[in-house]
């Protein structure tokens, strides 16, 4: 993890070794939800997000982010 970027302290919070986190994570995202409906995963397998949109892409969101962009820091308008 360290030769990716990864700093020890954003595993000061793991119970455990971190690399049964980082498996319980994967597994997860791959087994126990849905993982057509992951954005991230249908963007790493196969470089688009199709129909599978992260939250604040979805339409749903867009009034509410419409609502609250003052709070967005380097908002410009």
């Amino acid at each position: 993890m360290a030769r990716l970027g990864r700093d020890a302290a954003f595993f000061e919070h793991v119970e455990g070794s971190a690399a049964d986190h980082v498996f319980r994570r994967l597994r997860h995202g791959g087994v126990d939800t849905d993982p057509s409906q992951n954005p991230y995963l249908h963007w790493i397998f196969t470089g688009t997000h199709g129909q599978a949109l992260p939250l604040t892409w979805r339409p749903e969101a867009w009034e509410m982010l419409r609502a609250r962009r003052d709070r967005i820091v380097g908002w410009h308008r």
